[in-house]
């Protein structure tokens, strides 16, 4: 308080006297009772430690008088608030119209304490900078490195995930190709039983349309059989007449030589050698063709079975193979001619 003393008696003394001075009626009169009434309450602002209030009045008191004292009172105003740079500012405003005279040496010597206030700001704002910028740089530093090793948890899970779906898949392609092979396996048997049992079929079948070949032809064969049969059965019974023809011809022998006469029974002998003779030559006969007919019958009989026999050979043979592959298994379909 004691401080400001002399610059706020100062500025009451200007507006004092300059008051006694004009007249009631002079507009510049009432501006300086107005200017009085605005530094009054500026200066009670300030007093109570309300330096931006003090300040306010203070140039609203300027703005009616423009009194160089008024800058001085604006400085140290912002000088006690704290605001140095204001406070050299309006000091240095203050030396600037008034460079000599009351209050000036009071003005330099709170312009070099300012300017000192100031510099020691200016540094502590520099290093609270100069440490920021290193406490960013250090907060940007650790969070890079804690970016990093995010990233390297990262990598190294989904690596590890990688790893982990990678070796999944190889044990599910594993225990898919077992069962594929089991499966495969499985079914070649199944297949290789199927053209096992295809195969025995088809022997099977093969038999049976060979018997039925053998059989083909088999009536006309017994019929070509039977007519032989009858024809040597027929020549055969040809033996009898033919033996008594001959008995009856030793009886005419004897007339021949001269060994009777000719009488009823010779020629009644005569008759039954000629008919002996006869049925012994038709029964031959007879025989003989029967027996030729039964020969050729049988012949033909024989060719029907032969090409029975032969066409059942020539049947196509269907045969099923398994074909089995790394990933498929199948039947081949064969057939043969």
């Amino acid at each position: 308080m004691t401080s400001r003393l002399p610059t706020l008696l100062l500025l009451a003394c200007f507006f004092t006297s300059t008051l006694r001075g004009a007249h009631a009626a002079d507009p510049k009169a009432a501006a300086k009772k107005e200017a009085q009434k605005q530094f009054d309450l500026g200066r009670k602002y300030q007093d109570l430690g309300k330096f931006d209030e003090a300040v306010a009045e203070y140039q609203r008191a300027y703005d009616l008088v423009p009194a160089p004292p008024m800058l001085f009172n604006i400085g140290q105003a912002y000088r006690l608030k704290g605001d140095a740079r204001k406070a050299l500012e309006f000091y240095e405003k203050f030396l600037g119209v008034q460079p000599n005279g009351a209050g000036t040496s009071e003005a330099r010597k709170h312009i070099k304490t300012v300017r000192q206030q100031i510099a020691v700001e200016d540094a502590n704002a520099a290093r609270a900078k100069a440490e920021a910028e290193a406490e960013a740089a250090r907060r940007a530093a650790a969070a890079e490195v804690e970016a990093a090793r995010k990233r390297e948890a990262e990598a190294a899970r989904r690596e590890a995930e990688a790893r982990r779906t990678a070796e999944v898949n190889a044990e599910s392609r594993k225990k898919l190709q077992a069962e594929e092979e089991v499966r495969i396996k499985r079914l070649a048997a199944e297949m290789e039983a199927a053209a096992r049992k295809k195969r025995e079929q088809d022997e099977a079948d093969r038999k049976r349309r060979l018997a039925e070949a053998e059989e083909a032809g088999g009536g006309v064969r017994v019929a070509g059989s039977v007519l032989m049969f009858t024809g040597l059965v027929v020549a055969a019974l040809g033996a009898i007449p033919l033996s008594l023809a001959m008995k009856e011809n030793s009886k005419l022998q004897r007339f021949n030589q001269g060994m009777g006469q000719w009488t009823d029974d010779l020629q009644k002998t005569y008759d039954r050698r000629q008919n002996d003779q006869k049925l012994a030559l038709q029964l031959a006969v007879g025989g003989g063709i029967s027996f030729v007919l039964g020969i050729v019958i049988y012949r033909v009989g024989i060719g029907i079975q032969s090409g029975a026999v032969e066409d059942a050979s020539k049947a196509p043979a269907t045969t099923l193979l398994p074909a089995v592959g790394p990933n498929f298994a199948g039947l081949d379909l064969r057939r043969s001619f």
